[in-house]
């Protein structure tokens, strides 16, 4: 009888650690490739970062080029030739609220937001699909890491498992049994942990 129940206590270790070691080698490879798709998103979220910060430096040499032209613009005298040429430089959106202005008259402020807006808007676009990425990448980072803690659990699982097959004589049936039970209540968590991934 007690033959027996070695018998099917080998066969439950066996079975459990057959299936903790598939199990951790699934996990394994789902958290490198979570990991893998972090770090490639990470990546690219730089690569979408240094292009905004290359866009916002054209805004604002563009927006420093227009405060130049502008104010040569308001200094020439009026019909001079000067004044003709930074008028044809000044940007578009600008032009729109300098061009009915009476001479000697200095008209309101056309650096408005519309004007900043526009400007610095493929830069505002870059930095959002950027922060996309970013917040992608830490996604994949927390699958990642909760892959590596399901892995963690059938480890140990799968050692709790080792130290159960190694308890075979009769005098430590106990300790193997709590082996075999704390085998499984890790086969468990870890179940639930990688479902809940």
């Amino acid at each position: 009888m007690s033959e027996q129940f070695d018998r099917h206590d080998d066969t439950i270790l066996e079975v459990i650690g057959v299936t903790m070691t598939v199990l951790t080698a699934l996990v394994a490879f789902l958290a490198v490739r979570a990991d893998d798709k972090s770090a490639d998103l990470d990546i690219e979220a730089q690569r979408a970062l240094s292009e905004a910060d290359v866009q916002e430096a054209r805004a604002d040499s563009q927006v420093v080029e227009q405060l130049r032209v502008y104010d040569e613009w308001v200094v020439a005298e009026p019909g001079s030739f000067a004044r003709e040429y930074y008028e044809s430089a000044l940007d578009p959106l600008l032009w729109e609220d300098v061009i009915g202005t009476p001479v000697g008259v200095i008209p309101d402020d056309p650096f408005d937001d519309e004007f900043y807006d526009e400007v610095y808007a493929d830069a505002d676009i870059a930095f959002d699909e950027a922060n996309a990425l970013f917040d992608e990448a830490a996604v994949e980072g927390n699958r990642a890491l909760e892959y590596q803690a399901a892995l963690l659990t059938f480890a140990v699982g799968l050692s709790f498992a080792a130290w159960g097959s190694l308890a075979a004589s009769r005098t430590r049936q106990r300790t193997r049994r709590m082996f075999t039970i704390l085998a499984l209540v890790a086969l468990a968590i870890g179940g639930v942990q990688l479902l809940t991934v």
